[in-house]
């Protein structure tokens, strides 16, 4: 019979070293965590000293004109076009030049935010229409306290979006059709649908619009002598309501 004799130091190294999962796990995090961020200094180093502070302070002063040029709203991704590093944007929040209000989202310390401007910006395929689309042509006095967009068919809406917006749908193909240019209050351009399309809208979802507003920008666009009229009836057939403008049309005029 052979008699085994354990070591108690022995033992308790053995303890002392054992593997704890969890731990290590933990530590490689951090590990990690600290390389990447000595790995983001050493890129911002490089940015500005690459060129020397010429170039720093060229892609600052280029940063500026954008948000100036955009009345004081500015987007991360407006960089990407001027290949300006968006390391650039962390520096001017430290220094206070510019403040970020959300994700992607910056804007000047002394300015308001164009929100129908940057939800656009964000999510290109919203058309501002309906309510909203009436109120930016002067047929409606009443500011909509949401706002009104056309989505194609199968778009998926997000919930700061739905949030927000009062949502239509429509056919993909009539999607695009009828869009104009038209300026915020802020002076940013934005992409809505033009007068012509706007109240065949409308007269499409009439049972969805409050009938103050519906009837008052009816009365309104009849008075409007550069209205297209072979346009809005053009619009009024692919939307199929031809007889519904013709009825009213029939009753203002």
């Amino acid at each position: 019979m052979h008699l085994i004799f354990i070591n108690p130091k022995l033992n308790m190294a053995n303890k002392e070293t054992k593997s704890h999962p969890a731990k290590d796990l933990k530590k490689t995090c951090l590990f990690y965590k600290f390389s990447l961020h000595i790995y983001l200094y050493q890129i911002q180093y490089k940015y500005i000293c690459k060129g020397s502070k010429v170039r720093f302070m060229d892609y600052i002063k280029r940063i500026e004109k954008i948000i100036n040029e955009q009345n004081g709203t500015l987007l991360s991704s407006d960089l990407d076009e001027y290949e300006i590093p968006r390391t650039y944007l962390s520096m001017m929040v430290a220094e206070g030049k510019i403040e970020r209000i959300d994700r992607g989202i910056y804007v000047l310390p002394d300015a308001l935010e164009d929100e129908i401007y940057i939800f656009q910006r964000k999510y290109p395929n919203i058309i501002y229409s309906h309510e909203t689309a009436l109120y930016l042509h002067n047929l409606s006095d009443r500011t909509p306290f949401e706002y009104s967009a056309t989505v194609p068919s199968g778009y998926k809406v997000v919930y700061a979006v739905k949030e927000r917006f009062k949502i239509y749908y429509i056919k993909k193909d009539l999607h695009l059709m009828g869009i104009t240019k038209e300026t915020t209050p802020f002076g940013n351009t934005i992409r809505i649908y033009n007068i012509e399309r706007t109240i065949c809208d409308i007269l499409r979802s009439r049972n969805r619009i409050d009938i103050q507003i519906f009837s008052d920008a009816l009365k309104r666009v009849v008075k409007i002598k550069s209205l297209d009229h072979n346009l809005l009836l053009q619009y009024a057939r692919k939307l199929n309501v031809e007889n519904i403008l013709n009825t009213y049309m029939e009753v203002l005029i």
